[in-house]
């Protein structure tokens, strides 16, 4: 499955209008944690094709979203479900702080956002 590129210009229509849950990752390319976490993301943005929408966005190449969804610093996930038209909704990944970026942590990321809609 294809991975999307998210940029100011595009960011709030493309979540909206997706008629599926996305799942976003706001990274940087000179963060080491986020050159290691978007092998695995791409990795699960196979498994869940048909689920989901994968985005990735370069917050060094869109400021304004910089500061409106990873204040705290990347790698951020964020998930969204356009049907509830609006944007922002998150879980913290890794939902503990301490599972690491590994492929079943992002998994169960994703279970439990499919399973409770949080």
């Amino acid at each position: 499955m294809a991975i999307y590129r998210l940029k100011e210009n595009n960011f709030d229509s493309k979540i909206k209008h997706a008629p599926q849950p996305c799942i976003v990752l706001f990274s940087s390319a000179g963060c080491h944690l986020c050159t290691e976490l978007k092998p695995i993301f791409k990795n699960i943005s196979n498994e869940y094709e048909g689920e989901f929408y994968f985005f990735l966005v370069d917050i060094d190449e869109s400021e304004s979203l910089r500061e409106r969804y990873s204040d705290d610093g990347v790698p951020t996930i964020r998930t969204y479900r356009p049907e509830e038209h609006k944007i922002g909704h998150e879980i913290p990944y890794p939902g503990d702080g301490t599972s690491g970026y590994t492929k079943q942590s992002l998994v169960d990321y994703i279970n439990n956002f499919k399973r409770t809609g949080e």
